[in-house]
């Protein structure tokens, strides 16, 4: 299912400038050339379980989270769903075909619903030539995205799921807003979802995430919101028991 044309309370919308100004890949950019950009794209909402991208599409848009949760992930002939990330409100996807041409190496689902900027490849293209400091953000995200990947493989093949669940929670806090309480983050993934993420079972993954309530590591809230109080003391458990990766010291 393709995402439909964007929506507020049923009616459609066309986006703003302001409705991009979360969305970390346009940081660099200034309120004018903002605005600009927000007249030149596309704008779709999506209700949760709606397929964003197909794997194997051959589409090559780019896609700006304004609001919402989805997952990137891709599944067996069987029917086995692998979840490679999660993502949520100020990400993007979409860049790799768009950069590289490929048809689409993963699914992105919406887990909630969700509204999206859409970008086609001849704006994404032209955006990265006229404002290098996109593009640097383009390569740092990349970058991020091997470092992870690569992270997650020995995740899988070395920790147990305590600490696959601790590595999670220090990717989830890289997008947590800081308050006087902790790190908060909102639209938190379900346990199921990161049961999916880190190769475990939901019934494990809420296991763990209730030990380390007990600890006062994590602290669940309501509307799927999860507060980390001392992100410090997750990252030493991290490098104490498995070692220095760089998701556990640089995010």
């Amino acid at each position: 299912m393709q995402p439909r044309p964007g929506q507020e309370n049923g009616v459609a919308f066309k986006g703003t400038g302001e409705n991009l100004s979360s969305v970390r890949l346009l940081a660099s950019l200034s309120e004018a050339d903002r605005e600009d950009f927000a007249g030149k794209i596309g704008w779709s909402s999506v209700a949760s379980g709606d397929t964003v991208i197909a794997h194997l599409a051959t589409e090559a848009q780019v896609y700006f989270v304004i609001s919402g949760a989805l997952k990137v992930s891709v599944s067996t002939p069987a029917g086995k769903e692998v979840v490679i990330r999660n993502i949520g409100a100020g990400d993007h996807f979409g860049e790799i075909a768009a950069l590289a041409g490929f048809p689409r190496s993963v699914a992105v689902i919406a887990e909630t619903d969700a509204v999206l900027g859409v970008c086609s490849q001849a704006e994404f293209s032209e955006l990265l030539k006229r404002h290098p400091l996109c593009a640097i953000s383009v390569s740092v995200s990349l970058a991020q995205l091997v470092v992870d990947l690569t992270d997650r493989f020995y995740e899988l093949a070395a920790l147990d799921t305590r600490l696959r669940v601790c590595a999670e929670l220090v990717r989830l806090s890289r997008r947590g807003e800081k308050t006087d309480d902790g790190l908060l983050i909102e639209e938190a993934p379900t346990h199921a979802m990161m049961a999916a993420a880190i190769g475990s079972r939901r019934e494990a993954v809420t296991r763990e995430i209730g030990d380390l309530e007990e600890e006062g590591v994590v602290k669940r809230l309501a509307r799927r919101r999860l507060l980390i109080p001392n992100i410090e003391r997750l990252r030493s458990e991290l490098v104490g028991r498995s070692g220095q990766l760089v998701t556990y010291i640089s995010s």
